[in-house]
């Protein structure tokens, strides 16, 4: 278990020593985040026989490479199919597969991360559940978060709507889900850029032909008829809503654009949302999956507090600690009572077995 915390002791040290940043349209170059960032990818991406779906994602392996580059296409989401296929053609292992996702992962969190006032605390913010327990247990959808990640990065810093567009399409060749996040985050740009709407529905209608409308009728029968259900999903859905709900009581405090502003609040509404809908759907897999997009409003929420509520150095401070003390009982609830902490610890890694 010593490893995990050791990644959260990266971010947390990081934090203490920043200072608010003036938001900027450019990614700025943090060299120590970067280098922080790395050590997280090569955690992530080499990790040996982490996650409840190691082995799914193994067989998933197997199955891809007996199969010619036109079959793993069609196979299923095309760019995760093909990392698969080219790593099995080029004779290295499902480690490869895991590494590439997880850079692109990474460099995603930090497109989105530099761009806040509090880079570290923003990261620091990642690590106990969008780190350890997503990237670490989610692989396609990690490397699809982290595209749909640096899509919002535009979205918000330069109001790129095609941008955004962009990204969560190639968002969608890692994991179909992610094109769900692209109505919610539009929404507040519909009356204010008219033009929105036909290209928003031009993007959906291509993204549904090219990605869902084979599938689409199978993922129903998985996620919805027959009411697959996902352990603790409240639990994690919750984990969001808290935030959520603290944004959208001091959302006009917050210091941030008003498109920015009304963007969040969109997303965190419908965080809010996600309660009822977990409580009364049919299968909380299909909520649990969407939530995984809408962690960035936890991100967001913690890395604003200590400024939010911050009317001197010393409350600052102190609100900078209760931050850090939460997201350290986050990972220690996690380790402590998870279900599934078994398939975390111990852990090990690809590094490990190279070097013996």
């Amino acid at each position: 278990m010593t490893p995990y915390w050791l990644i959260l002791g990266i971010g947390i040290i990081g934090s203490l020593f920043e200072r608010p940043r003036v938001l900027s349209t450019r990614v700025p170059v943090l060299p120590v985040m970067i280098f922080a960032m790395v050590i997280i990818a090569l955690f992530v991406g080499l990790r040996y026989q982490i996650g409840t779906d190691w082995y799914t994602y193994l067989v998933y392996y197997v199955d891809v490479s007996r199969l010619d580059i036109r079959g793993a296409v069609e196979y299923g989401d095309p760019a995760y199919t093909l990392l698969n296929w080219l790593s099995s053609r080029l004779d290295f292992h499902i480690w490869f597969v895991n590494l590439a996702c997880a850079i692109i992962f990474c460099a995603g969190l930090y497109v989105f991360a530099s761009g806040q006032t509090r880079p570290w605390l923003t990261l620091t913010a990642s690590i106990p559940y969008l780190i350890i327990a997503v990237a670490m247990g989610y692989t396609r959808q990690s490397a699809a978060i982290g595209l749909v990640l640096v899509g919002l990065h535009f979205l918000l810093r330069r109001q790129g709507v095609v941008t955004f567009l962009v990204f969560s399409v190639l968002a969608a060749t890692m994991h179909k889900s992610a094109l769900m996040i692209v109505p919610i985050a539009l929404a507040p740009l519909v009356w204010r850029k008219w033009w929105a709407i036909p290209l928003g529905l031009a993007v959906g209608a291509a993204g549904y032909f090219l990605l869902l409308r084979d599938e689409l009728s199978a993922l129903f029968d998985l996620y919805i008829a027959s009411e697959y259900d996902s352990a603790g999903a409240l639990i994690r859905v919750g984990l969001t809503a808290v935030p959520a709900a603290i944004f959208v009581a001091a959302s006009s405090r917050m210091r941030m654009p008003v498109v920015e502003r009304e963007i969040w609040l969109s997303l965190s509404l419908f965080s809010l949302a996600m309660v009822p809908a977990v409580l009364l759907s049919p299968s909380t897999t299909a909520i649990d999956r969407l939530g995984l997009y809408l962690i960035p409003v936890q991100l967001i929420t913690i890395s604003r507090i200590p400024d939010l509520l911050g009317g001197s150095e010393a409350s600052s401070k102190t609100a900078l600690f209760a931050c850090l003390a939460y997201c350290a009982g986050i990972q220690f609830a996690w380790f402590s009572v998870g279900a599934y902490t078994y398939a975390w610890v111990p852990y090990y890694n690809y590094l490990q077995i190279w070097l013996r």
